[in-house]
């Protein structure tokens, strides 16, 4: 099956599945709980249920998860160009490729590859490669926030999401985006290249809405799935340089 990488990011996939292969249940990461830095990690990981080398990665982030860091903020994209290969994944967006394809014009390479995990905005690695994560995770919460934003309120009526915020000191190059994160789904994978597989997946982005300001506030609308109850999902708000890709304040909050 064809891989949608770069020969150097090929490469570094396979020697990462290989210092970390073995049974799926030995997957660790160090506890961070411990610490008491005030930065943050904002973890994105670029995926896919029809790439055979991304439910390792999904795994470490589930692990991530499950430590309950307020500090560090897991998030998994589900990419959409993995779809004509034989399973649609179903929370692939186009949107969300295209933020892969953005943070790959700032670093500089020629292509997009899962599973990418994007650190912050600005430090990139495979996301099963649980050395580079944790060093990556280490780093960015030494580093002292560089704004800052509050969430003031989150309305929930029907399928609709609406979220108004605060920033404080923020300059025009900076922007505000607005994430619904669906906690836990469980798929039964039918086809591709994980077929038969039973996938867990974790903190899954299921919209993404740029917030409009006004004045030193901002708000967005996003959409909640059908079928999908508020009690599953909580909202993440970022502020980012648009120009670097660093994010420098974000918060999260339970709908």
């Amino acid at each position: 099956m064809p891989r949608i990488v770069l020969p150097l990011i090929l490469i570094t996939t396979v020697v990462s599945l290989l210092l970390f292969a073995g049974p799926r249940n030995r997957t660790t990461i160090t506890p961070f709980m411990q610490k008491t830095d005030s930065g943050f990690a904002v973890l994105e990981l670029y995926t896919s249920q029809g790439c055979s080398s991304c439910p390792a990665a999904d795994e470490v982030l589930s692990s991530i998860a499950a430590m309950h860091n307020p500090r560090i903020i897991p998030i998994a994209f589900h990419v959409d160009y993995w779809n004509r290969l034989g399973w649609t994944d179903p929370f692939s967006k186009a949107v969300f490729s295209d933020r892969q394809r953005h943070y790959a014009a700032q670093f500089g390479t020629e292509s997009i590859y899962t599973p990418q995990l994007i650190v912050n905005g600005t430090a990139e690695m495979v996301g099963s490669d649980t050395r580079k994560v944790e060093a990556a995770i280490s780093r960015a919460l030494t580093s002292a926030p560089a704004g800052s934003i509050a969430i003031n309120r989150v309305t929930v009526t029907g399928q609709q999401v609406q979220v108004s915020c605060t920033a404080g000191e923020h300059t025009a190059g900076q922007q505000l985006r607005v994430i619904l994160l669906q906690h836990r789904a469980v798929t039964s994978v039918k086809a591709g290249e994980n077929k038969n597989a039973e996938l867990v997946n974790t903190n899954i982005a299921r919209d993404l809405q740029q917030a409009v300001w006004s004045g030193s506030g901002a708000s967005a609308t996003l959409s909640l799935p059908v079928g999908l109850h508020p009690a599953e999902c909580s909202i993440v708000v970022m502020l980012q340089d648009e120009a670097t890709g660093r994010i420098a304040a974000v918060q999260q909050q339970a709908l």
